[in-house]
């Protein structure tokens, strides 16, 4: 839950870089995003540890996620940071895969995210934090790689959100052996 009490911070601080010409701002949104992204790393590995893997969290981490890198990415977009179109394609692959989850759990099926979403997730946090950096130390163009890092998570949201559609269709759910 921390990750979604972490929007409204994010989001508040890149509203403010509008007009700006200094980056503090997105340097403290990066530093939320930042640590909001660890605790789920964290809040995984613990819940792992101590085989307290609930229904609950299988439910609600990925929706933490969603609402984290997406409310983000809405915002980089909206600085021109970002192209809208690799948002508006993350977000059309977030909603379906979301209702059929939902249709799922209507079934009495909980389908978890699955590897593929979890590599996509941490690719696409690191890529939205890069962007949001907006600095080049040593000549490295943070920003430029950061894009390229959201680019490469939107294909492998669409690869893996085909991945729920096929699982969910031929009556099964997904593991952490698959998307």
């Amino acid at each position: 839950m921390g990750r979604a009490l972490a929007v409204p911070a994010i989001v508040w601080f890149l509203h403010q870089q509008h007009g700006s010409p200094h980056y503090a701002n997105t340097i403290i949104a990066s530093i939320i995003f930042f640590i909001a992204g660890f605790t789920d790393f964290f809040d995984g590995a613990l819940a792992r540890h101590w085989n307290v893997i609930s229904r609950f969290g299988k439910l609600v981490d990925p929706l933490a996620d969603k609402l984290i890198v997406l409310s983000s990415m809405i915002m980089v977009a909206g600085l021109g940071w970002l192209e809208s179109w690799v948002v508006v394609l993350i977000l059309a692959r977030e909603f379906s895969v979301s209702t059929l989850r939902g249709l799922a759990a209507v079934e009495g099926l909980v389908m978890p995210a699955g590897q593929g979403g979890k590599i996509k997730t941490i690719i696409q946090m690191m890529g939205v934090n890069m962007i949001m950096l907006q600095v080049s130390v040593f000549d490295f163009p943070f920003a430029l790689v950061g894009k390229w890092f959201v680019y490469v998570g939107a294909a492998i949201a669409w690869i893996s959100g085909i991945q729920y559609f096929v699982a969910y269709f031929q009556g099964n759910t997904l593991d952490d052996h698959a998307a």
